[in-house]
């Protein structure tokens, strides 16, 4: 193949990208303006190059937002075929992605994206009634490339709406993980009920970016999440080779803004801001088998002690002390998840009086058009008190009250099994009465099993190590998803199974 291009007059809000997943990756380069001399490029990608083989069917179309192009001339430009050019279109609508309750292989409570690629929840915020969640995003492919902000969201935390992606890969970078926050102090001179997100440009990804450094930059949104700008302000220059991931979040005794970031290997950095525009690193944190994707927050222990807890991308967790300039570990390393399924949780800002945090499930559903998947939302407490505090992730009260009075339950030892189902949805609890006991359940034709005398828990012949003598299991049966939470909440792991629908 040579090098071709396409040219389209604008006049409507969407592009298709044909893509067929999986084939060979080439350069896509697309231009605005008069010709390619003159013209500037505004987005750069590396897409499937088109049939691996001749007669090959297309996996899917991607749906590229060009609303701010209307009027103007795109050039498309890379190797590709003529197949792959004919594709590209200019459309008024992209069409609804596929829902849980219309496609049986396919989860209604887990959101997944409709096509394309998704991992690391980011910028998860609370507003106006609207539960927004951002996360890494591939539209071209089935694998991780190409990283953008996809955009969901949900007001009861268990229906998902699919919105455009809202930030696209640029001149300083891809779009990496980040955070957001509601814009109470009025800072960057942007009104009250602004969103502000922060996010990593991770230079260096395509060609684009080759001789830049990773950096932590800002974007707002003055349309209620919708649509996301891009700042030159509150820019974090580089200090680290990929430093990544900012969580930020006020910190009332200090009346200061706190973020965390990734630097390297097993260390953090805190920053501190006053205004979201100059930013002051104050510690450095090692943290034992830490790495990426951290998040700090404090959370009352049965005492009703405040305890801080540093949380990092694997589930490991870490209790200790936090003035708002530095973070003293005080307890041993914990982790929360059963398997490396649950992966870069994040929790969400501004949801007044309780801790709310979504996982990434590594899962890949193979065969399908569409890989990754988030978690249940999940209310986060302590258990115990002092150094021996340990971390709860009990599933949204919402997801109780989904199911009903039959599925709010949970049985202690030896109290048999609750269960409820609901659209296709299957949750059941169980007890185990028998410390040293082999249990056995079926759930939709799933064979689950657990050793309590060696803990060994099992899942269609995929078998784990965790605790021996745990004393209750739930289980929550989604499509091709199951959640499992193990001994009173502190456990949480997930696998692909087959559809409970």
């Amino acid at each position: 193949m040579s090098m071709e291009k396409k040219e389209l007059w604008i006049d409507k809000g969407y592009v298709t990208i044909p893509v067929w997943a999986g084939a060979s990756l080439e350069k896509l380069e697309i231009f605005c303006g008069e010709d390619d001399g003159r013209a500037e490029k505004v987005f750069e990608f590396r897409v499937p190059s088109g049939p691996p083989e001749s007669g090959a069917e297309k996996s899917f179309d991607a749906y590229l937002p060009v609303e701010p192009y209307i009027g103007r001339k795109l050039t498309f430009s890379g190797n590709f075929s003529d197949l792959f050019f004919l594709g590209i279109q200019n459309t008024a609508e992209k069409p609804a992605k596929d829902s849980g309750a219309e496609d049986a292989k396919r989860p209604s409570l887990h959101f997944a994206a409709g096509t394309g690629w998704t991992n690391d929840p980011n910028g998860l915020v609370y507003h106006n009634g609207v539960y927004h969640m951002y996360f890494q995003y591939n539209p071209f492919d089935v694998n991780w490339e190409n990283m953008c902000w996809g955009h969901a969201v949900s007001t009861d935390l268990l229906h998902w709406e699919e919105l455009d992606a809202v930030m696209f890969p640029d001149e300083n970078g891809t779009m990496f993980s980040g955070s957001g926050i509601v814009n109470e102090r009025e800072c960057l001179g942007l009104q009250k009920d602004a969103l502000v997100f922060f996010y990593t440009a991770a230079a260096g990804c395509n060609d684009w970016t080759e001789d830049k450094a990773f950096t932590q930059r800002t974007a707002v949104s003055t349309d209620g999440g919708q649509t996301l700008v891009k700042l030159d302000r509150g820019v974090v220059p580089p200090v680290g080779e990929e430093s990544r991931d900012p969580k930020v979040f006020w910190h009332e005794e200090s009346r200061a803004y706190v973020m965390v970031l990734w630097l390297y290997e097993d260390v953090f950095g805190i920053f501190r801001s006053e205004d979201l525009a100059a930013w002051q690193e104050s510690d450095r944190v090692k943290l034992e088998k830490g790495w990426e994707c951290p998040d700090l927050f404090s959370l009352a222990d049965e005492e009703g002690r405040k305890r801080w807890m540093f949380l990092t991308a694997d589930g490991y967790y870490y209790l200790g002390e936090f003035d708002g300039y530095r973070f003293r570990q005080t307890a041993e390393r914990r982790c929360a998840y059963m398997n490396k399924a649950p992966y870069a949780a994040q929790t969400y800002s501004n949801v007044k009086d309780r801790r709310l945090l979504v996982a990434w499930l590594r899962l890949s559903f193979a065969g399908e058009n569409y890989a990754g998947a988030m978690s249940l939302p999940r209310e986060l407490s302590l258990t115990g008190a002092g150094e021996d505090a340990r971390l709860c992730l009990k599933p949204a009260g919402e997801l109780a009250a989904w199911f009903g009075q039959q599925g709010a339950g949970k049985p202690g030892k030896g109290d048999g099994q609750c269960c409820g189902e609901r659209d296709g949805a299957v949750y059941m609890s169980v007890g185990c009465d028998d410390a040293e006991g082999q249990y056995c359940w079926d759930v939709c034709g799933n064979e689950l099993s657990y050793d309590a005398a060696n803990g060994v828990f099992a899942v269609n012949g995929e078998s784990i190590t965790i605790p021996a003598g745990i004393g209750d299991f739930a289980f929550f049966l989604d499509g091709p998803i199951l959640e499992v939470s193990a001994d009173h909440d502190t456990l949480f792991g997930a696998f692909e199974i087959k559809s409970g629908k």
